[in-house]
């Protein structure tokens, strides 16, 4: 048992509720040094790829993406994973609906343990850097058996370190002329998909911040952090299918479904839809620094999302309406928004504005 662990069981002893993240972050470490640390824990090596197709024969499993302010977490069997280059994606609406950034997918750890009466079995997929970007966590016991296959076969040495001092380049976001303002909402306006708007950003060289600080009249609007507790709870004496996105810098994972039980527990609001969709989320929204109501043009209608940024001008959580590709937003989606920010959602017709 390594010292960083101490220190962990230290902490837990004072606090038998901590989270491993919480601890990492009091000790001042990534999750994933301090996870190596454990002497429970084994080292599956980097073929995640391999893992994850295993993982496909476990039945359902419990997924838990998050960020330093938002935990999404979802039961549903991983299922329709295809990777591409650096780029992986499995699209199942409702279920196990992930996009990966793969080429950050460096290591993956197991660890079984004991928490309040329970075994908890995991799976742990980590960056170089020991960032925590996916946890699988085994929920049907019948299945140990192939559990326990896949880690005797990629079982490896714990003969590695995680990488330090990690540090993230943020766009400079300089003043725009007004000729590059103009052009800029002209780019905006002529979206035709909802995907390219991140190539737009990469053109012009600006965060998000600054684009929709510099958006079409109307297309983009700062709302207070009450905005999305709003939504939700709006949403949840309706039908309306919400899509909840929440990453970090290696994937994204995606929930769809409607909204049942909205509940505020001190700094976190929660979902709590286990029991009808799989779905739990955690929001510490005291963090969210800026909410954005954003319309994207596209090639079937405007698109509108609720967008949770903190203090950096990273995306915390982000809210749509479910909708497939070829299909117009959903009017019970606007009808959210609207009721949430008061303004009615723009249409295509907005004049660029200097």
């Amino acid at each position: 048992m390594g010292q960083h662990w101490n220190d962990h069981l230290r902490l837990k002893a004072g606090n038998p509720h901590l989270f491993l993240h919480d601890a990492a972050q009091t000790l001042g470490l990534s999750e994933g040094v301090l996870l190596l640390d454990a002497p429970e824990s084994l080292y599956l090596g980097r073929n995640f790829a391999a893992i994850l197709e295993r993982l496909c024969a476990v039945g359902p499993v419990l997924s838990t993406v998050r960020n330093d302010h938002a935990v999404l977490e979802k039961i549903a069997p991983v299922e329709k994973i295809a990777l591409m280059g650096n780029f992986g994606l499995a699209v199942n609406v409702g279920g196990f609906d992930v996009r990966m950034f793969t080429d950050r997918w460096k290591h993956v750890l197991a660890h079984t343990s004991e928490a309040h009466g329970k075994t908890l079995r995991s799976i742990q997929f980590f960056d170089a850097y020991g960032l925590a970007l996916q946890k699988i966590f085994l929920q049907d016991e019948a299945a140990l058996d192939v559990w326990d296959a896949i880690l005797r076969d990629f079982r490896q040495e714990k003969n590695f370190t995680f990488k330090t001092g990690f540090s993230r380049a943020y766009p400079k976001d300089e003043n725009f002329s007004v000729q590059q303002k103009a052009e800029f909402q002209q780019d905006w306006l002529e979206l035709q998909d909802i995907h390219h708007f991140n190539g737009i950003l990469e053109g012009y060289g600006i965060s998000r911040r600054k684009a929709f600080s510099l958006a079409p009249a109307g297309y983009a609007r700062k709302l207070p952090r009450e905005a999305i507790e709003n939504a939700y709870r709006t949403a949840s004496c309706g039908d309306a299918p919400i899509m909840t996105f929440v990453g970090n810098r290696g994937i994204v994972q995606i929930q769809t479904g409607k909204i049942h039980h909205p509940e505020r527990i001190a700094e976190w609001f929660n979902i709590f839809d286990k029991k009808e969709t799989g779905f739990t989320l955690h929001l510490r929204d005291q963090a969210i620094h800026e909410v954005w109501r954003v319309c994207r043009p596209t090639r079937d209608s405007i698109v509108t999302c609720l967008e949770a940024m903190n203090e950096q001008g990273d995306i915390i959580l982000t809210l749509f309406g479910q909708r497939q590709e070829g299909e117009k937003e959903r009017a019970d989606w606007r009808r959210i928004v609207e009721s949430v920010t008061g303004e009615t959602i723009p249409d295509k017709t907005a004049e660029v504005m200097a």
